[in-house]
């Protein structure tokens, strides 16, 4: 990254300087054990493949964005290279840590605390991500610096072995209060990837080809990879196998058309109606005013949705209003999008089926918007399983429920953070079930609504 000063104009200087510290990580894949019979074959060899992140081209980074007087309304951005020198395809992921505050001289009009340490950090708003084919994907943020320290995810961008993309650092301060003037903030960016695991594909689909003809041609278990490409039309997957794309999310889109619903099944661009399918790398966009983007039938088990952008226009981005009895379904490293009835719901016994049990729902960004009267952004009918790293930035203003809904227990909820607009709720607990204390300690929090209530 260069050594850009951001000069603000137009704004009273009423902020301190927030300064950006890189640190770029390299992440080794592992050596894996090597079984040989040594009577008849000798002097065999693994080596492991490696992953390199490197930012602006090292490998250790300290140069810095100085943001100076920083004023009520005032934004800015910066950005740097990203490398990935490795031999494997990883996916990125991006946190804020080792946030500071430093109080400043004190101006006659700061009112307030006015001992160290200082308070910009609850003023000044970061979001950090990656822009790749044109796509910009949050990472964490937007919110402010107070909270986000130390919360992370990935992102579900992939970074190709030999490949490069732009990540971007977007700054802005809504409103400065007095009792920040004059202080200083500095925090770090910590950027990881993680080795995304090479595929041997069965069947390759390419641009003008019909996913639809792949998958219905597949055998049980099979891997059809899609490479870069906008491909039209809804899918029925009705079969165990793993559709993933080459490039991921923003370089291979499925646009919905509502050609090819299953009976009884929710508008969806992606129906999901067989056990032991993972749906991975794709942008699934439901242009109908009433599509949602993936639907995973009642009853299924081991279905793994990863590293996906979801858009729903009307409907529900992920799941289903059916019964309920879902087993092993994980929800990873997705982007939730769009202005469906629901971001995701997973349905149980509290909407008159069976309870669903083991649902993993990690490392997932919501945003978007809820263009629907239930103004919340996940439900959750389950026992067991994790909901952990999520970013519930869902816009669900004007008469807000929740961001997240729960019906079930023994589920670990840890490490999310909750923007929540006046009037609504973080994290609704719809039985009781669980430690109100508990939640509100492992969850971050932000907004003028209540963070917890059950």
């Amino acid at each position: 990254m260069t050594d850009d000063n951001i000069t603000l104009s137009r704004r009273t200087l009423l902020g301190g300087m927030a300064g950006i510290g890189l640190a770029a990580g390299a992440l080794g894949t592992g050596t894996y054990a090597l079984l040989s019979d040594t009577e008849s074959s000798a002097d065999n060899t693994i080596t492991a493949g490696t992953l390199n992140l490197k930012v602006d081209g090292q490998n250790s980074v300290s140069e810095t964005i100085n943001i100076s007087s920083a004023g009520s309304g005032s934004s800015g951005s910066g950005t740097a290279t990203l490398s990935n020198t490795g031999s494997t395809h990883g996916k990125l992921g991006f946190g804020i840590e080792n946030v500071e505050n430093f109080e400043g001289a004190n101006p006659e009009s700061e009112s307030g605390d006015t001992s160290n340490p200082g308070e910009l950090d609850q003023y000044v708003w970061v979001e950090v991500g990656v822009i790749q084919n044109g796509v910009k994907v949050p990472g964490v943020g937007p919110a402010p610096l107070s909270v986000l320290d130390d919360l992370s995810r990935m992102t579900g961008s992939i970074l190709r072995a030999g490949s490069t993309a732009t990540m971007y650092i977007d700054w802005m301060v809504p409103d400065l209060g007095n009792d920040a003037q004059g202080d200083r903030a500095e925090f770090d960016v910590v950027i990881d990837i993680e080795e995304r695991p090479v595929w041997s594909a069965d069947t390759v689909v390419t641009s003008g080809d019909s996913i639809q003809a792949a998958i219905d041609a597949a055998s049980s278990g099979d891997v059809i990879e899609v490479r870069n490409g906008t491909y039209t039309g809804d899918l029925v997957i009705d079969k165990p196998l793993t559709l993933l794309s080459k490039n991921g999310a923003e370089y291979t889109k499925i646009v919905g058309d509502g050609s090819t619903e299953p009976g009884g099944a929710p508008n969806v661009v992606v129906n999901v109606t067989s056990s032991d399918v993972t749906v991975e790398g794709f942008t699934i966009d439901g242009l109908a005013s009433t599509q949602g983007a993936l639907d995973i039938a009642a009853t299924l088990s081991n279905v793994s949705v990863i590293c996906n952008r979801l858009i729903g226009n009307g409907g529900n981005n992920l799941g289903t209003l059916q019964p309920g009895d879902y087993s092993d379904i994980e929800v990873a490293r997705n982007v939730f999008d769009g202005a469906p009835s629901l971001m995701a719901y997973i349905n149980g016994a509290a909407s008159g089926g069976t309870q669903s049990q083991n649902i993993t729902v990690v490392d997932n960004y919501f945003g978007g918007e809820i263009d629907s009267g239930s103004k919340l952004t996940m439900g959750f009918e389950a026992d067991g399983g994790e909901i952990a790293r999520n970013m519930f930035l869902t816009d669900i203003s004007g008469a807000p429920y929740a961001q997240l809904e729960l019906f079930g227990s023994s589920t670990t909820i840890e490490d999310n953070l909750f923007e929540v607009p006046a009037g609504g709720v973080g994290i609704r607990d719809g039985n009781s079930t669980y430690n109100n204390t508990t939640l509100r300690n492992d969850n971050a929090f932000f907004g003028d609504g209540t963070d917890v209530q059950g």
